[in-house]
C-alpha cells in the first residue's frame, strides 16, 4: 500500500461515526475516526504506531482494505482539488468559467440523462470561479450518490475530473505560452 495515500471518510463512513451502525471493532472504529482526508498513510502509522493496542503496518494495510471494501473510506483522488503549489496561481476568466460549466453540464446529462436537473442547476449556479464550480460539482456527485445511483455518481465524478483537469491544463498551457510570448517580446526590446 501506498504509504503517501491520503485517504477521508465517505458518506457511510461519516455516517457510520454518528451512528455505529455497522458494528465495528473498537480499532476499526478508531482507524476510521483518525482517517481524516488530510493525513496519508505513513503519517496515520506513525499516530498509531504510539498505541498499545497496534498491530503494526500489515494490520493497518488489512483495516484499512476493510474500510474500503465496506465504502467507509475512499482515496481523495477521487475529489476534484486543485492546490496553487500544483498548478500555479493562475486566474479563470468568466467566460472560461461559463465554458467549463457548459462543458459540465452536457457530461451530466450524459451520465444521468432524465435526473440530471438538479446537478445540472447546481452547476449552472455555481460561483463564478473554479473553485466553486469544483464545490457544485463534489456536492452533485454526493447528491447523486446518495439519491440517484453510486455507479453513476462515481462515472460523474471520474468524468468530471478529468473535464476539468484538462481544461485546467488548457489555462496553464495558455498562460505559459503568454509567458513566453511576453518574455520573447521584453528580450527582443532590450536587444535594439
Amino acid at each position: 500500500m501506498d504509504l503517501k495515500l491520503v485517504l477521508r471518510k465517505s458518506l457511510q463512513g461519516q455516517d457510520e461515526i454518528k451512528t455505529r451502525s455497522r458494528g465495528l471493532s473498537t480499532h476499526l472504529r478508531m482507524l476510521l475516526i483518525f482517517i481524516n482526508g488530510e493525513i496519508n498513510i505513513g503519517e496515520l502509522h506513525q499516530k498509531l504506531s504510539l498505541m498499545p493496542s497496534y498491530g503494526g503496518i500489515k494490520q493497518l494495510t488489512a483495516d484499512i482494505d476493510k474500510l474500503l471494501e465496506n465504502g467507509l473510506v475512499e482515496d481523495t483522488s477521487n475529489t476534484i482539488r486543485f492546490k496553487k503549489a500544483d498548478y500555479g496561481a493562475v486566474a479563470w476568466t468568466d467566460d472560461q468559467v461559463f465554458m467549463l460549466k457548459d462543458e459540465l453540464i452536457t457530461l451530466a446529462t450524459e451520465v444521468l440523462g432524465g435526473s440530471a436537473s438538479k446537478v445540472t442547476s447546481k452547476i449552472e449556479n455555481a460561483t463564478g470561479n473554479r473553485d466553486g464550480v469544483v464545490k457544485a460539482i463534489d456536492d452533485s456527485v454526493k447528491f447523486v450518490r446518495l439519491f440517484i445511483d453510486e455507479k453513476k455518481a462515481d462515472e460523474l465524478a471520474t468524468r468530471c475530473r478529468a473535464s476539468i483537469a484538462h481544461f485546467h491544463e488548457k489555462i496553464i498551457m495558455m498562460s505559459l505560452d503568454d509567458e513566453v510570448d511576453s518574455e520573447t517580446t521584453v528580450t527582443k526590446y532590450r536587444r535594439r
